[in-house]
């Protein structure tokens, strides 16, 4: 262990840890449980710390913020940030708790096997294929299927989502987290616009069409009555063929 000085270069305020540059210019971690003075840190703000190896570095230690360091006003230090869950997310409900859903990916995707587990792992690879990092609305039908002709039959799952990108709001002085958040905003956005570009047209084309109406048009009956009669002469002529071939076989067999 070594007292150390430096400054405070980021600093994570909802998860409690940051970084420190000590005068040398290292890095070294530092979680707020390790500062003996203060229940929060500042960007900027200068400290004095001992130092302890760890697995992953450095990390400071027994460590004290100069609490007269000038501090630049709050909104400058802390920004309200989107951030990405840790996990891929899958819930039968129509939205993710604690987070929001900032854009809509694929409305109708579905996935069947005998197997519910590996049909929801096809649906999870499908949503990370195309950028998703949540299934909501998540819908599992069992049903029976049987193997051709035979008796044995056994249970498929049929599952149904929509994939979707969610997010959640956290308050960070962390510059690259700022940085990576608003870079990931704009994506998000230039997304949605897109897709709300495509969407305008397909309902243009919709109108076009006739408002996506389905529409059953009577045909003709002087087409549709030969075509019944011409029908249902060739069955009764078959059915008659197959009587007179079943008569004449009966009179062979009792001579």
């Amino acid at each position: 262990m070594s007292e150390r000085k430096g400054n405070v270069v980021s600093y994570h305020t909802e998860k409690k840890y940051g970084f420190v540059t000590d005068t040398d210019g290292n890095s070294h971690f530092i979680h707020i449980n390790d500062v003996l003075n203060t229940q929060t840190l500042m960007v900027g703000q200068e400290i004095e710390f001992d130092t302890k190896p760890t697995p992953k570095g450095s990390r400071a230690i027994n460590a004290r913020a100069d609490l007269s360091t000038p501090r630049q006003p709050r909104a400058v230090q802390e920004q309200e940030v989107y951030v990405d869950p840790d996990r891929f997310i899958m819930t039968r409900e129509s939205e993710v708790r604690g987070y929001e859903i900032l854009c809509v990916i694929d409305r109708a995707f579905w996935a069947r096997s005998n197997n519910p587990n590996e049909a929801k792992e096809m649906l999870k690879k499908h949503a990370l294929a195309l950028g998703g990092n949540a299934v909501v609305a998540l819908n599992v039908e069992p049903y029976t299927e049987s193997e051709g002709c035979s008796n044995y039959k056994y249970t498929m799952h049929h599952i149904t989502g929509v994939v979707v990108y969610v997010k959640r709001k956290i308050r960070t002085s962390d510059p690259e987290v700022i940085e990576a958040a608003h870079a990931a905003m704009e994506v998000i956005a230039k997304y949605n616009e897109e897709q709300d570009q495509i969407d305008a047209q397909r309902e243009t084309e919709r109108k076009a069409w006739g408002g996506g109406q389905t529409k059953m048009v009577k045909p003709p009956a002087l087409v549709v009555i030969p075509k019944l009669l011409f029908s249902w002469s060739m069955t009764f002529g078959e059915i008659l063929y197959l009587l007179t071939r079943h008569a004449i076989r009966r009179i062979s067999a009792s001579r």
